[in-house]
C-alpha cells in the first residue's frame, strides 16, 4: 500500500503492464489462428487438386473455333496437352497426382485473348 501513497502512477503502470501482457497474448493467439486458417486453405486447395477433373468441353470447342492457318499447330498442341493433363490426373499417374492446372489456364488465357481481339475489331 505504501506504493499507492508515494507513487500516484503506480496503479496506472500496473494496469498498463497487465494490458500489454494481454495484448501480446492476443497477438500470439491471432497469429496462430491466421496460421491455422492459412493451413486449412492450403489443405483444401490441395484436396481440390486431388479430386478428379472433367474436361471443359466448351473451352475446347471455343479454342477449335478460333483456329486459323497461322495458329493451327499451336492450338492443337495446347488442347492436346490440356486433355492429357486431365486424363493423367484422373488415372492417378504418379507425376500427375495433383492436377496441373497450368495447361488449362494457358488454353483459357489464349481463348480469352483471342475473344478480346475479335471484339476489338470493327
Amino acid at each position: 500500500m505504501s506504493h499507492l501513497i508515494t507513487d500516484p502512477n503506480f496503479l496506472l503502470r500496473k494496469l498498463l503492464r497487465k494490458n500489454i501482457s494481454r495484448s501480446r497474448t492476443l497477438i500470439r493467439r491471432s497469429a496462430k489462428l491466421r496460421a491455422a486458417v492459412r493451413e486449412i486453405i492450403t489443405e483444401s486447395s490441395r484436396l481440390q487438386l486431388l479430386m478428379p477433373k472433367q474436361l471443359d468441353l466448351e473451352l475446347i470447342r471455343e479454342a477449335r473455333l478460333l483456329i486459323d492457318g497461322a495458329n493451327v499447330h499451336r492450338v492443337k498442341e495446347m488442347i492436346f496437352v490440356y486433355q492429357q493433363a486431365v486424363e493423367l490426373h484422373n488415372r492417378g499417374h504418379r507425376a500427375h497426382k495433383f492436377y496441373q492446372e497450368q495447361f488449362e489456364l494457358q488454353l483459357r488465357a489464349w481463348v480469352n485473348s483471342k475473344r478480346k481481339a475479335m471484339r476489338a475489331q470493327p
